[in-house]
């Protein structure tokens, strides 16, 4: 992310780190937001973002969330209607509850078979095809 940002031009602000474990983070959200910032990449775990969020609107900020591990999901968010508009949601783990990833998991839980997937490479040599079986 910070080579994205070099490539524009930009870098980030302050770094905030979440305790561990907390009820409250309104003082973090308070150093993440503090002097004008316009968006908080936030890199967290599902579970923070709860206690987060919540601190988060007590604030009264504008910045704009970006969770681009995909843990600012319907999860997370649960509970507060369209009050996070605008935050972005990203990453390799798509939010499987929403569309087309729901037609997906049913497909696959009717299934009689699962594919098993197989390489023909051994110790020391090239990789070969890779094979459905």
């Amino acid at each position: 992310m910070i080579n994205a940002m070099k490539a524009y031009g930009k870098k980030f602000g302050r770094t905030v780190i979440l305790p561990p474990t907390s009820q409250d983070y309104s003082p973090q959200v308070a150093q993440a937001t503090g002097g004008g910032a316009d968006c908080v990449v936030m890199i967290v775990s599902e579970t923070p973002y709860v206690a987060w969020n919540q601190a988060y609107l007590q604030s009264g900020t504008k910045a704009r969330m970006y969770g681009p591990q995909g843990n600012l999901d319907s999860v997370s968010i649960k509970g507060l209607g369209s009050k996070l508009d605008g935050s972005i949601i990203a990453g390799m783990y798509p939010d499987i509850s929403t569309a087309p990833w729901l037609i997906t998991v049913k497909r696959s839980r009717t299934r009689t078979r699962t594919p098993a997937w197989t390489t023909t490479a051994s110790a020391g040599s090239a990789p070969g095809p890779l094979i459905r079986g």
